[in-house]
């Protein structure tokens, strides 16, 4: 009976370092989640700022080409 006990003890371990590892897995893949979110928002206010950039280029260049005309 007691090797019983000893081999159920040790299963309960397994399935409790089986648990940890799935949280561990979940914890992980949500800042995986979120970090992907972030990059996906940083690259949107790349694109922004390079939209912006673009439009105050050719203000510019509209304004250049008026005091040449």
């Amino acid at each position: 009976a007691k090797e019983l006990d000893e081999e159920r003890q040790k299963c309960a371990n397994k399935e409790q370092e089986v648990i940890d590892k799935s949280q561990k897995m979940n914890e992980i893949q949500r800042e995986m989640a979120v970090l992907n979110n972030r990059s996906e928002e940083s690259e949107k206010s790349v694109m922004d700022l390079r939209s912006e950039l673009y439009a105050e280029r050719q203000k510019y260049a509209d304004k250049k080409q008026e005091v040449i005309e």
